[in-house]
């Protein structure tokens, strides 16, 4: 420096100068400064804590989206879910999201080997509507099927009516003795016929041997006994025993010639009957199944009832109510008969199930129908100036009768033939009128109030067995089951909390008989708890909520305790009972507050698992859950969905989606409440 003193003393010694102190706030003015923040309450700061949670937010915002729809879907949803819907056709629709999307979503489905018309090269319209069969653009309705030729099996009208050739199998069981089955479990009778004994004659059994090895097994072997039964005899006569079918493609009976037939028949007979019986060499097998192929004879006129080529055709004579009993087959009580192998058209082809269900089709509207839709404005018709008979005639309509007003909603697009029938008599003049139209199914439900919107359903989760939209049926259930949640939820938290607080502030001798009372409580085991309650008080709505509440608060009450014993003894708590604090305010002031954050998150996950636990009794106990008025709840909706979990898979994943949605966002909602209410992290930045 300029004006350092020069001397001769180290630098580390040098004199310390008045010019080395500096006061750097000389020429400041120095105030206390006001702060920044803003003062917060506990709930404040709490709040902001969970808002910076991003998972318990987004899990607060899934709860409020599915507890909001519980809320509005069964008010706004105008679908008709307590009755059930007779239509088959709409029973299990596939659910619809999209339009064409090309079988996403969209309300179709893969229909696979659907018997077809050899003569249209179409499927059956009873059984599918071809204009609900999906064409590409361009493509015809014939371009749409895939048809080939293949061996169907099973007894359908479609079968039947279609298919040709085959196998009548017949399932054979019975109780085993000593290797030999008494009595004899399946026996088929054949149609009655005139036997002449001094004649020639046989019956000839075709039996496919390679398919019965294929389908039963090497080692299954399936004997026949062949007698004959007629009225003139006192007793059947044994024609052939031990036939082991299964080694044969046929086997044949010879007739004539038999001493025993030709003794006790004497000239020719009729009404004979031929009993073929069936017995299996064990039942160990997985399959003990008889295949016939047909039935040939020879030697006699008399015997051609028995014949048959062609299963099909013989099958489908069973059901004909012209023939007469004795000219068709007849089989025991037991036997499980059907078809195999029958050669059919089979045809696969996208459907569209809404199409089916909901679109046109003709049907008859009664008058009275008409009358309501005429004062609903749909539709104008005048029977004044229309002729009218004394039979049942149909005549044909005329554009100029009618006049359909709004065709938005008239569920009658086109009036086709009318009836107007006019019967007169000395006590009583009756009149009927109907018409036979052209109806839009979907309209025509909604004019009945079966559907809540005037347009082409979209079952977002597809509909149940008795043709119900099952978003309705999920959400309905769940406005229940939250209903009985909330309940016991509020229930067991009050309990649960007073008994836990007084357990663990008081201790000593209280805490320990408190302590006994629940070991004894929870010692029984809650599914017998619940189902006494059920049989002395009978099943309903506030018996299961009586017995959640039982038991239920007992979880919270053991977190409390021990969320008391934690917190007691601290210096604060001390101060306050030196400084005179009462109990109560110890209790529900210093002490609760603190631990509220971990007993928060066990309330929270008590409504999911008061649905989880209706859904197990619903499952393991059905029938025991009978809400009054008919309620539908979570657990049962889930309990019903099971039973058709093979065939119809997305009724359970659409409500274990919802279920699983739930348990999800329950539990990151009850962690980030956990969080937000620890007094211990007040004032910290997450």
């Amino acid at each position: 420096m300029e004006n350092e003193t020069k001397t001769n003393l180290p630098a580390s010694k040098a004199p310390v100068q008045d010019e080395d102190f500096v006061f750097v706030q000389q020429d400041k003015s120095i105030h206390d400064v006001k702060f920044d923040t803003k003062p917060t309450t506990f709930f404040k700061d709490a709040l902001k804590r969970f808002a910076k949670n991003k998972s318990s937010v987004v899990a607060a915002g899934i709860l409020a989206v599915i507890i909001g729809m519980a809320i509005i879907v069964p008010l706004a949803d105008g679908n008709d879910i307590t009755n059930v819907n007779v239509d088959n056709t709409t029973h299990f629709l596939p659910p619809k999201w999209f339009d064409n999307a090309g079988g996403f979503l969209d309300g179709t489905g893969k229909v696979k080997d659907a018997i077809i018309d050899p003569n249209t090269n179409l499927p059956d319209e009873a059984q599918y509507v071809h204009s609900a069969i999906v064409c590409k653009k361009g493509q015809s309705l014939e371009d749409a099927i895939e048809i080939k030729e293949s061996r169907v099996a099973g007894i359908t009208e479609t079968i039947l009516k279609y298919g040709k050739g085959g196998y009548i199998s017949i399932a054979v069981a019975g109780s085993e003795e000593n290797g030999i089955f008494f009595p004899a479990p399946t026996s088929v009778s054949s149609p009655s016929f005139t036997f002449d004994p001094a004649l020639d004659a046989s019956v000839t059994y075709h039996v496919p041997s390679d398919y019965f090895v294929e389908k039963a097994g090497e080692e299954t072997s399936l004997f026949a006994t062949l007698t004959l039964e007629s009225d003139a005899l006192t007793e059947a006569i044994v024609l052939a025993s031990d036939i082991d079918v299964a080694t044969m493609n046929d086997f044949t009976v010879d007739l004539s010639g038999n001493a025993d037939v030709s003794s006790a028949l004497g000239p020719a007979v009729s009404n004979c009957r031929l009993v073929l019986t069936l017995s299996p060499k064990t039942l160990a097998d997985a399959s003990n199944l008889f295949y016939l192929e047909g039935v040939s004879v020879s030697g006699q006129e008399g015997l051609l009832p028995l014949a048959f080529d062609n299963a099909v055709a013989e099958v489908s004579r069973e059901s004909d109510k012209k023939i007469p009993a004795d000219e068709k087959y007849a089989y025991s009580s037991g036997a499980n008969r059907s078809l195999v192998e029958v050669l059919a058209k089979t045809g696969s082809f996208r459907y569209d199930y809404y199409e089916a269900a909901f679109g046109e089709t003709t049907m008859e509207i009664t008058e009275k129908e008409l009358e309501k839709y005429i004062e609903r404005g749909f539709i104008t018709w005048d029977w004044s100036d229309k002729s009218s008979t004394s039979a049942d005639v149909w005549q044909d309509a005329d554009p100029s009768m009618y006049e359909i007003k709004d065709l938005e909603h008239s569920p009658i697009r086109e009036v086709k033939r009318f009836k107007y029938r006019r019967i007169s008599s000395s006590i009583v003049e009756t009149e009927t009128k109907t018409l036979e139209c052209t109806v839009s199914k979907y309209r025509y439900a909604w004019a009945k109030g079966q559907l809540g919107t005037c347009a082409m359903p979209r079952m977002i989760f597809g509909t149940n067995q008795n043709g119900q939209d099952f978003f309705k049926i999920v959400f309905s259930g769940l406005l229940t089951s939250l209903g009985l949640g909330l309940l016991a939820a509020i229930i067991n938290i009050f309990v649960g909390l007073v008994w836990g607080a007084v357990s663990g502030y008081f201790g000593g001798i209280t805490d320990m008989v408190m302590e006994r009372v629940m070991e004894i409580l929870g010692g029984m085991p809650w599914i017998v708890l619940m189902t006494l309650i059920v049989l002395l008080l009978g099943s309903g709505f506030w018996t299961l909520l009586l017995a959640l509440c039982l038991t239920g608060w007992m979880g919270i009450a053991g977190t409390t305790r021990s969320q008391f014993y934690r917190f007691k003894g601290r210096e604060y708590v001390l101060a306050s009972r030196t400084l005179g604090a009462s109990d109560a305010r110890l209790i529900f002031k210093h002490i609760l507050p603190n631990g509220i954050g971990t007993i928060v998150t066990g309330a929270v996950l008590m409504i999911p698992g008061v649905i989880f636990t209706e859904a197990n009794v619903a499952y393991l106990l059905p029938g025991v859950l009978q809400y009054e008025g008919g309620i539908v709840s979570f657990g049962l909706t889930l309990s019903d969905a099971q039973s058709y979990l093979n065939h119809y898979p997305y009724l359970i994943v659409s409500a274990s989606i919802v279920m699983v949605l739930i348990m999800i966002a329950f539990n990151l909602f009850g962690n980030g409440l956990r969080d937000a209410l620890n007094p211990s992290l007040k004032g910290a930045d997450n």
